[in-house]
């Protein structure tokens, strides 16, 4: 198992130094190697961290906000927040800097998302204005929709995760 991870890493480590904003192979490696590191959200956010500096010139912190995304809410179907070392104030910087790459109605259905799993009004709220009601129905299934946009749009009701405290 030891030198599998090895070879793996090493594989990815030369791949990643040829072709630093390439998304497919960084998202590939994390999740080859997270099933190796039996899902361990140390190793994880390590390769994640790195991963990210790799491409940062380019693409700022959306890398780290969009591995994140895809590692553990589209396919772990994890609670990012409670299962990993994720940090919001970076995963937010990443969203902004993804938004300023692509700012489609996507890209923001999915981090409407994030920020009301994170108790971030002010982001979901923006989200919201960027969505313009291109609700994406595999983001959404409507009691989170609803939930959300009551909370971050109508002011009532609590966020689909955690409370930010100031």
């Amino acid at each position: 198992m030891e030198q599998k991870e090895e070879e793996l890493l090493a594989l990815y480590k030369s791949a990643e130094t040829r072709f630093p904003n390439y998304f497919q192979l960084k998202y590939e490696a994390l999740v080859w190697l997270s099933s190796l590191w039996n899902y361990d959200p140390v190793k994880i956010d390590a390769l994640i961290t790195e991963a990210t500096e790799a491409s940062r010139a380019q693409n700022g912190q959306a890398d780290y906000a969009d591995l994140y995304w895809w590692h553990y809410v589209v396919h772990a179907k994890n609670d990012l927040f409670t299962t990993s070392k994720v940090s919001w104030p970076r995963l937010r910087q990443g969203i902004e800097d993804r938004i300023r790459q692509f700012p489609g109605s996507s890209n923001a259905n999915n981090y409407a998302m994030l920020a009301c799993l994170a108790g971030d009004k002010p982001i979901a709220k923006r989200m919201f204005g960027l969505i313009e009601r291109h609700f994406d129905p595999e983001v959404w299934n409507n009691q989170t929709l609803y939930q959300c946009w009551q909370w971050a749009v109508e002011d009532r009701g609590v966020p689909l995760g955690r409370v930010l405290t100031p």
